[in-house]
């Protein structure tokens, strides 16, 4: 987790939401972010920091979210957003790097500016537990299960290098 990752965003986010529980998951390579995040996280009653989680904790956490909030500003392919569609999670993400080729705005997932708090708190007001979140989920489902299987990507591959 990094401040580029939009951490910091999200716990705005989270005070700004107090009925709805935001979950971090994941561990720090600098001490200093690590330290600013432990000192806000607590003021928060919302929001929780599970630490670095793997394998089947860390899907489970995945399938029992309904959206994945992902305001980076520095990523190329996150793996993240694969793992999450799949498992019908919704990510609302910045549009860095090759997102646009795992995430359709407004079809499997919902672009964001990841310094508009505002926007992205009017955002998830609109979205949860409606219909449209549905529905991008079960295209997020598909649309992972069509383009992102291991079999997919291993062909993908082959057919670049012959």
């Amino acid at each position: 987790m990094e401040r580029d990752k939009g951490i910091f965003e999200i716990l705005e986010i989270a005070r700004r939401m107090p009925d709805e529980e935001f979950v971090f998951v994941g561990n720090f390579a600098d001490k200093a972010q690590e330290d600013r995040f432990n000192r806000e996280l607590p003021a928060e009653k919302n929001a929780s920091w599970l630490g670095p989680v793997y394998d089947d904790r860390k899907y489970n956490i995945i399938a029992g979210s309904k959206i994945l909030l992902f305001p980076t500003r520095n990523d190329e392919f996150p793996m993240t957003l694969i793992e999450s569609t799949i498992l019908g999670c919704v990510p609302l993400v910045s549009p860095v790097g090759s997102v646009g080729e795992i995430i359709k705005d407004g079809f499997n997932g919902v672009y964001i500016d990841p310094d508009d708090v505002n926007g992205i708190v009017r955002i998830i007001e609109k979205l949860k537990d409606g219909e449209e979140l549905k529905r991008m989920s079960e295209n997020g489902i598909e649309y992972a299960r069509t383009h992102f299987t291991t079999e997919i990507m291993r062909d993908r591959l082959l057919g670049i290098v012959g």
